[in-house]
Order: structure tokens, then sequence, then C-alpha cells
């Protein structure tokens, strides 16, 4: 069990010692313990100066008095080229005097080899992290608000305001990070990509606006643009979902670079642009970067929505049917014409409240709207309309139908939630043990009934937030949750807001 909660405090460790006994000990003693992971061994400080320059660790454990460079000059030369490295010396009763001149160079501790204890090494270590994560938290600190100054600067531009930044040198080109995730989870995603590259260790990211980074690049191939992206993007996706798990819904990370920009005006256009590729990824589901100035696509036209519409009213004629055009017809239709997104998505939205009718659907209209602000994929918008219609009608993909008591238990939760429905009380209604609905709910629903329930309740409280002059603990008791505390915690859980932030429309990009 390793001794740290996050990845960002574990540290990495260089062993650095001439006698081999002694070495082959300490690479034995259970680093993972103490919250760290050895990266590295080296007999002497000449050997480990090398081994700096291929893995930078955070801590390097050394001997003092070794051959061909010893643990003070070590000390000396890493500090000149990595001075966020901290040192825990060892010593012998005879080195002493050399372990005071160590702890004077910097030296966070040292341990004495003849009565070292386990206790005594993970005791340093335990200095040495807040050495180590001080010196982060001090440089993360600088590189936000290095970010946040040239983003304030950049926008001020655009707005003409000031002139071009001096960070930006013409000629350069743009290499881009755009992000696509629910609205509710932007803030998480915002901060995690800056996280992300502050630790890249680029120095001029920039935000230009909108769910997306800028970096400006000069003297670069298309080819090392596109491998320095794809890199990037790669390392933000694989790491999403284990640093989110709290998000709503999926966050989608893609790259573009611009061409060679010569002008201020070129500049300009070429951020007004970006929205551009955002369309092409829609369609281009698996592509991780695209290059040069994207074309923009083509309005859906009279023709191709009689087309869209005639294919439409075939599939409309069962729910099955429709439910198999949306997760296929429509994405080969969509792969071929490549019209606007934001225009497909107009023409299918408008037809969707004809298919809740038709179907009996009762979907949950703010739960919809916030999954289609995340929607950055063909597939994903017709999965999502298909699985609407289904849950609602009271089917799922993974079964043909719910079983009658779960569809009557949910039933009650939605005409009921303000009451605070409980489970058992439901199970009665329904004629099953609460043990029982409770396993059966979870089966075949994919959630709990306690978390149905509240999501049912932040639903509505989401509506009812658009009344003018409500009172959030006016909405707190309207859904069933009197404690006002408790439903901000459930609201913000779910939503990633706070109700006054949603009620007042705010997102905020720190």
């Amino acid at each position: 069990m390793l001794y740290c909660r996050s990845m960002d405090d574990i540290l990495s460790v260089l062993i650095v010692e001439d006698e081999q006994p002694i070495r082959e000990d300490l690479a034995l003693y259970p680093w993972d313990e103490s919250g760290a992971i050895l990266v590295g061994e080296a007999a002497n400080g000449r050997e480990a100066l090398e081994a700096c320059d291929d893995v930078v660790p955070d801590v390097i454990v050394t001997d003092i008095t070794m051959p061909r460079m010893n643990g003070i000059e070590l000390m000396e030369r890493v500090r000149e080229r990595h001075p966020e490295t901290v040192f825990i010396v060892l010593t012998c009763h005879e080195d002493f005097e050399y372990a005071q001149k160590a702890l004077r160079l910097g030296a966070i501790d040292y341990v004495t080899k003849v009565a070292m204890r386990d206790e005594d090494l993970k005791l340093a270590l335990d200095k040495a992290r807040e050495r180590v994560c001080a010196g982060k938290r001090l440089k993360a600190s600088a590189w936000r608000e290095a970010y946040w100054d040239r983003t304030s600067r950049f926008r001020a531009f655009l707005a003409g305001i000031d002139p071009l930044p001096e960070f930006i040198h013409l000629p350069s080109r743009l290499a881009v990070i755009h992000f696509v995730c629910q609205r509710i989870d932007a803030t998480f995603a915002n901060r995690y990509c800056q996280l992300r590259l502050e630790r890249c260790g680029e120095p001029v990211w920039f935000s230009p606006g909108g769910m997306r980074c800028v970096l400006p690049v000069a003297e670069e191939s298309d080819e090392a643009m596109r491998r320095r992206l794809v890199e990037i993007v790669r390392g933000l996706q694989e790491n999403a979902e284990s640093s989110m798990p709290y998000l709503g819904g999926e966050v989608r990370f893609f790259g573009s670079y611009s061409t060679w920009i010569d002008s201020d005006q070129r500049l300009a256009a070429e951020i007004t642009s970006l929205d551009v590729v955002r369309d092409h990824a829609f369609y281009d589901e698996q592509q991780l970067v695209f290059a040069g100035n994207c074309a923009p696509f083509p309005p859906l036209d009279d023709v191709l929505r009689d087309g869209l519409e005639l294919e439409l009213r075939i599939a409309e004629r069962s729910l099955h049917r429709l439910s198999n055009y949306l997760k296929n017809g429509l994405v080969i239709w969509g792969r071929k014409h490549r019209v606007k997104p934001d225009h497909l998505k107009s023409a299918l939205i408008s037809r969707r409240d004809g298919w809740k009718r038709r179907y009996a659907a009762d979907a949950q209209d703010e739960r919809f709207w916030t999954r289609l602000s995340g929607v950055s994929r063909l597939s994903e918008l017709a999965h999502l309309l298909s699985r609407e219609i289904e849950e609602g009608a009271g089917c799922t993909e993974r079964e043909q139908c719910l079983r009658q008591e779960v569809v009557a238990a949910r039933r009650i939760v939605r005409e009921e939630y303000a009451e605070s429905p409980t489970l058992t009380s439901v199970a009665e209604r329904v004629g099953l043990s609460a043990s029982y609905l409770s396993r059966l709910f979870s089966s075949e629903t994919g959630r709990t009934f306690k978390d149905y329930l509240t999501e049912v309740r932040i639903a509505q409280a989401m509506e009812l937030l658009r009344t003018p002059g409500i009172k959030v603990y006016e909405v707190a008791e309207a859904v069933g949750v009197p404690s006002y505390r408790h439903f901000s915690s459930m609201f913000r859980a779910m939503t990633g807001q706070r109700p006054k932030d949603y009620q007042k429309g705010e997102v905020h990009e720190d």
C-alpha cells in the first residue's frame, strides 16, 4: 500500500553509494511503503551525474566519501543543473563534519550507515517530500499565474484593446489542444488540462477562449508538430478518467496545428477558425491531430434535409426501427454527407419531441441537454438519441424491457420524489421485498434506487432554478431535501457546480 494519496506526491529516488553491499541493501528497502520509487543506482558521483541527465530524481540518497566524485561535489554539480532535487546524505561517524557541510549546502537530512534503520530513512524521506512538494506548489503557482497573464493579454489583443503580446513571435504557427465535455464538467477539465500542460514544461501556453489551450511554435516541421501533439493528447486522454473520476461524462481531447502565420490579422483569423477543427473531429472520430487549415463543412441545405427526413419518417414506423436507424443508419448518412454538426443536431432535435410523444417516452430534458453539451462525435450523438428514446419508453439496450416492478418503481420516484419515497415503501407498493427490489433495480437500470432518486431530484431542481426570483432553499424543499447544506452537497456532487452558480449560469474557467 502506498504512503501517498496522490501520484504527484510519490518521490523518485536515486541511490549513490560506492560500497556494493550497502547499495544492494538500500535497493531492497521498501520504497513503496514510504511513498517512493527507486529510479536508479550509481557507484560514484560521476555515474550519478550522468543518470540525472536521463531521469531527474526528486531525491538523491548519496554517500559522502566516494571515488571519482564525492557526495559534496555531486551536490554542487546537481544543484547547478537541477536545483529542485533534494539530497539525503549517508555518512559514517568519522564523516560527521562532511555531513554538516552537506546540510549547509542544502541536504535535507543525513543518516548514519552503521546504525541505519528503516525508520530513519523513512523520516528523512518524509522531510524530503515536504521540501519537494513545496517546491512543486511554488513552481505550479508561478506557471499558472503566467498562463493567465498571457491569456488575459492575448484576449485583450483579440478584442482590439492591446497590441500583439511579445511572447508571440511572427512568423510562427499555433499548436492547439482542444477538449470537449459536458458544460458542467468544463471547469474541472480545463484545470486538468492546464495541470498536464504545466508538467510538459512548455513555457508559453495560453487560452484564447473556449475549451482549448494554444502554444505558439516557431521552426518546427509538420511531422515534429504532429508527434508532439499526439504525445500530449494521448497523455491527457489516458489519465483523464483516473484523474477526474467525478466527471458526469466523458471528456475528449484532440489537437490541431495551423499553417504559418505572418501577420496579426492572420493570427486573429486563425483563432476564429478553430471551431472548424471541432467539426472535423465530430466525423473523424479516431483522429488525434488535425493539420493545417480545415475547410468548413457545407450547411444542411433543403435537398439534404429532405433526404434525411425521408429516412427518419421510414424509421419512425416502430421504436425498434427508429432505434436501429439512429445507431446505424444515421451514422452512415452523416459520414457520407458531412454537413455542419450543429445543423445536423438541430434537424434531429426538432423531431425529438415527436418521438417522445409517439413512444410515450418520459426522458428527463435537463439531463438530455447536459449530455448533449458534451457530445463530440457523430456516433456519440446517435447513441445519446437512441438510448434516450429507449430508456424513456422503459427499455434498455441490454434487455428488451425492464421488469414491470422496476418500471412501476421508477414511475413512483418520478411522481413522488418530493415526498421522499424510500426503498422499503416503494418495494411494498410494487409487491417485492426491499432487498430484492434493490438488487433488481440495480441490475436492470445500472444504478441504485438511491442514485436514481437523486438524479430525478437534481434534474427537477435544475429546472426550478431557472425560475426567476426563486431561492435555493425553496428549490431544496420542493424536491424533497429540506436540508439546504445536504441539497447543495448533492447538487454539486452531480453537476460539479453549486446551486447558486448554476442559477446564475456561471462556469468558472480557473
